[in-house]
């Protein structure tokens, strides 16, 4: 399976209800365990986002998977009300194969921050579901002289730092965010959603059920009528014209839109989302900045604007020509 060409690449398999899993390669992280699949299992931190049984069900396999082929135990971060009940499953599948499965199992809340290296570190944000849940946006982390220190001899720095002085500005930027399952009230409350709206990805799950043509539910997603976003709101999911409402405040370099249902095809899937969310240009100079994907299952598509709608043909003049 190709990664999503996003910047940077993501690997992305989820089905709604099924499974859920999303990995970046480049910052050795995964959100959520689903299921494990590809280079999941290379992953050293894994971030769950809910106790959902789609989204953490692989979490015993994959802490199998690295164990037999010689790699140390990933340390699995999740809201720290499961921890517990996941101690319980690994010691019962420990005791199932008759050897111990290691695994690190560490409780977050809304607020904490791992870092991963030191030009990676993961947050956690409280996300809207029906149940506690969170989502994590991963930040890239740089260094750079402060301007007074520039030019300065190596000899001065390291003089400098002796010193104790901070001779660097460090700068977080929002890499890829993910949210997990969430309702449209977290994409409207701004303290706690805005490294998501800007950060360079967003992963976003928009389930669908109902009837396809008045109904995109997901984690992004219920189509139609507004009894349809009622719904969506019990449901603790994203309507999708919930999401087409607010697309202006989405100014990230790519979406990633998915957890579909497996009710659907992936055709009909990719007709609605496009229809919805990337309607025909008015004009030649009003082009979509952002890219949209769409990932079902392990399958994945670029969404791609229909064509301008042809000009009137043109009037003829009643005027009569001069010569």
């Amino acid at each position: 399976m190709e990664a999503i060409p996003t910047d940077p690449p993501v690997h992305v398999h989820s089905i709604a209800g099924k499974a859920s899993c999303c990995y970046v390669d480049s910052m050795n992280v995964a959100f959520d365990m689903g299921v494990n699949f590809v280079k999941s299992v290379v992953q050293d931190h894994v971030f769950i986002s809910h106790g959902h049984i789609d989204h953490i069900q692989a979490l015993p396999a994959h802490a199998a998977e690295r164990q037999l082929t010689g790699m140390k135990p990933a340390t699995y971060y999740m809201p720290s009300h499961l921890v517990p009940h996941m101690q319980q499953i690994m010691v019962s599948y420990s005791k199932m194969q008759e050897s111990d499965i290691a695994a690190v199992l560490v409780g977050v809340d809304a607020g904490s921050v791992v870092h991963i290296s030191p030009k990676v570190a993961v947050k956690a944000f409280a996300t809207a579901h029906r149940v506690a849940s969170l989502g994590y946006v991963a930040y890239s982390i740089s260094k750079t002289l402060k301007g007074e220190f520039v030019g300065l001899p190596g000899r001065e720095l390291g003089a400098l730092r002796k010193q104790n002085v901070v001779l660097e500005d460090i700068t977080w930027v929002p890499s890829v965010a993910y949210t997990g399952d969430t309702c449209i009230e977290f994409f409207d409350q701004h303290d706690r959603c805005a490294d998501f709206l800007r950060a360079a990805v967003l992963v976003t799950e928009v389930p669908i059920s109902g009837d396809l043509a008045l109904t995109v539910c997901a984690k992004c997603t219920f189509l139609g009528d507004t009894s349809a976003e009622s719904k969506a709101d019990e449901t603790g999911h994203l309507h999708l014209n919930q999401l087409a409402r607010r697309m202006h405040r989405f100014v990230n370099s790519s979406l990633v839109l998915t957890h579909f249902s497996a009710r659907y095809s992936f055709q009909d899937i990719q007709d609605t989302l496009t229809r919805q969310l990337l309607p025909p240009p008015h004009d030649a100079n009003d082009e979509a900045v952002r890219r949209i994907f769409m990932a079902y299952g392990d399958r994945w598509v670029a969404l791609t604007r229909p064509p301008s709608p042809p000009a009137p043909p043109a009037v003829a003049s009643d005027k009569p020509t001069q010569s």
